[in-house]
């Protein structure tokens, strides 16, 4: 419903908790509103009009919405329509000996062109407000540093002011008037920027104040007679200089500033700008924690961060179990305060200060609701650290490490201990010893018969011998051409870029198999996905893994090129798919070449020739794989 009463605008607006409220409009600007109001103590409901800045005067509380709007109006017309902005200057400070020099427009430019940019300024304080040169000047200056937006300065900013005139005239212009002392000015509240033009007489006085009010942190940008600094003849202008040493304080002197002023004077001044970082924060709930851990020999470092262990896995343990301690902490102590922060609403009573787990936030009453929900969420979080582990993850397939990821849903309701680890773990290693085969089956039929009607890779890939009774059989080289397009992303500009996402998916598994084959022999083992991301990256075409160089081409191939120290690999590759093929006599590996029949002696000179196969008697634990008796996960020590 709108409804326009003598040339104001007053717009429903929506409820808030069930009760009315109205805008009041001047054109397009809102100056005040009307809000609905029910007193559990008189049982009743009564309207309050306000007036918003820069509009100052009050308006009588009212029985209907139509008194309401008469008693706004009426208020109105008493003011004029228009709030106080300006005075003669002559008529400004009660006490004519006062020290009021208002800062001219330049010399406050030059103060904000020292301020810290970067910094957000949401909250100021200027003690010695006289009549709001300064903050003025800062309103232009946000506006400028903030692309145009207009910065409500009587939202921002707090004003103190000693002199009575010109407390008049700064309420009279919409600002929060909050003291006529700062020297004996006290608050809990935090400021961006203290703003301040002190009396010349003791600026010194109230510059400490003002560094000390922000030792928590925050900015200071003082406007100070020079002769304070150049000339520290007192023990307080020594302590602050000191002070300004400490906070490496950014000085520069300004002469002959307020001899074109509104009120002249020769004085040198200082432009003094200091930007105090915040203290770290610090936990007394973690402080507690780590020092009863000491104490106990729960953990050997001085910082949550660090407790740590030989054992990967216990370090797992040892972070989760601090902290869940911890959070458990918390939320009782959170519990035991939530009486204290209530806002006092009688109907809908809400804390100050709010608590959640997750999206959900901790009612009255005992924590234990929200403890549960805490130590789910964080048992959540720590075991998919677990799976995520790269001693798990480097011998899981890709197929492995997705089954995995869906069971932490319900690994959530697990605690997470040493025992449960353990069977998770337990399970992982006996299902790699059964997939360990079809893995190295997999990989020999990736790098051999499953592309071999590929032109490019027929009779490239593979090297075929008259094997045990077929003459069909082959085994795999050096070398390999797999179609792997590696190329294309989601923009434009990628089309020409290698794909990590998809080259990683590729190859993860086939560098995955070569690892149950190689048996842990190889230590310098190299991050496949860190190779992967430098490459795409660098925008190089090849990409370097432990075992062999990977090289893209555009036309959708991937060439394939084993390093020489893997030779051993590809011997076990071929020689375990050429068993289970029964592509080899079943004497092989247990008969000596001169011993075997001339069929026999026929496969082992097509397959690998007759020095090979003695080599391999020599040591056949080398070159022979037993997928079902090997071990390729063990526990951490």
């Amino acid at each position: 419903m709108e409804q326009e009463f003598l040339s104001l605008i007053f717009q429903e607006e929506k409820p808030y908790r069930g009760e009315r409220r109205i805008g009041i409009y001047k054109g397009s600007k809102k100056i005040g509103g009307i809000e609905q109001v029910y007193s559990p103590y008189r049982g009743t409901t009564y309207y309050h009009a306000f007036a918003n800045r820069p509009y100052t005067f009050t308006v009588p509380t009212a029985n209907s919405v139509a008194q309401a709007k008469q008693n706004f109006v009426r208020a109105l017309k008493e003011h004029g329509g228009n709030a106080p902005t300006s005075a003669d200057i002559k008529y400004l400070p009660a006490d004519p000996d006062a020290e009021f020099y208002p800062t001219p427009s330049w010399l406050a430019g030059k103060m904000l062109a020292c301020l810290d940019r970067d910094a957000p300024i949401r909250s100021v304080l200027e003690p010695s407000a006289g009549k709001g040169d300064l903050l003025y000047a800062l309103q232009k200056y946000n506006a400028a540093q903030r692309y145009g937006k207009d910065e409500d300065i009587f939202e921002l900013a707090d004003v103190i002011e000693a002199d009575q005139n010109l407390r008049g005239l700064l309420k009279g212009a919409g600002f929060r008037v909050i003291g006529d002392d700062f020297l004996q000015f006290h608050t809990h509240k935090h400021y961006d920027l203290i703003l301040m033009n002190p009396p010349f007489s003791n600026g010194d006085a109230h510059l400490l104040r003002a560094l000390d009010i922000q030792s928590g942190g925050g900015q200071v940008l003082c406007l100070l007679n020079a002769e304070t600094l150049k000339n520290p003849y007192t023990n307080r202008r020594k302590a602050l200089l000191q002070k300004l040493e400490e906070y490496h304080a950014h000085v520069e002197y300004v002469q002959g500033a307020f001899q074109k002023a509104a009120r002249k004077s020769d004085v040198e001044v200082a432009i003094i700008h200091v930007n105090i970082s915040a203290p770290a924060m610090r936990s007394n709930i973690i402080s507690y924690l780590l020092k009863r851990a000491e104490s106990t020999a729960e953990i050997e470092s001085g910082e949550a961060s660090s407790i740590a262990s030989a054992n990967w896995m216990e370090n797992l343990i040892n972070g989760y179990e601090f902290e869940a301690k911890a959070g458990i902490a918390l939320l009782r102590e959170y519990a035991a305060m939530r009486p204290y922060l209530m806002d006092g609403h009688t109907n809908y009573e809400k804390p100050l200060i709010s608590l959640a787990v997750g999206e959900r936030e901790l009612g009255e009453g005992a924590p234990s609701g929200s403890i549960n929900r805490y130590l789910e969420k964080l048992r959540y979080k720590y075991w998919n650290a677990f799976l995520s582990r790269e001693e798990l993850t480097s011998r899981m397939t890709s197929a492995m490490q997705k089954q995995y990821s869906e069971k932490i849903s319900d690994l959530k309701h697990y605690d997470f201990n040493l025992y449960n680890l353990q069977q998770v773990f337990f399970d992982i290693r006996a299902q790699l010893s059964a997939n360990v085969e079809d893995s190295i089956l997999d990989l020999f039929e990736t790098l051999s018969g499953k592309y071999a009607w590929i032109r490019e890779e027929n009779n490239k890939n593979i090297h075929y011998f008259n094997g045990w009774a077929t003459n069909k059989a082959h085994k795999v080289g050096m070398k390999a051409i797999l179609p792997i397009n590696g190329f294309g992303g989601s923009y434009s500009w990628t089309k020409d870029k290698l794909n990590s996402y998809y080259i990683s998916t590729q190859l993860s598994d086939l560098e995955r198999a070569m690892n149950y084959l190689d048996r842990g022999e190889t230590t310098d083992r190299k991050n496949l996905q860190n190779f992967i991301d430098y490459a795409v990256k660098c925008g190089d075409t090849v990409v370097e893994t432990t075992y062999f160089k990977a090289k893209f081409y555009k036309k959708g191939t991937c060439h394939i090129q084993f390093r020489p120290e893997a030779q051993r690999i590809i011997d076990r590759l071929n020689i375990f798919a050429a068993q289970k093929k029964n592509w080899l006599p079943p004497c092989y590996g247990r008969k000596r070449y001169k011993d075997m029949t001339p069929e026999e002696a026929a496969v082992i000179d097509d397959f690998q020739g007759e020095d090979a196969y003695e080599k391999l008697m020599e040591n056949p634990g080398l070159y022979l794989t037993d997928a079902a008796s090997s071990d390729f996960l063990s526990l951490p020590a």
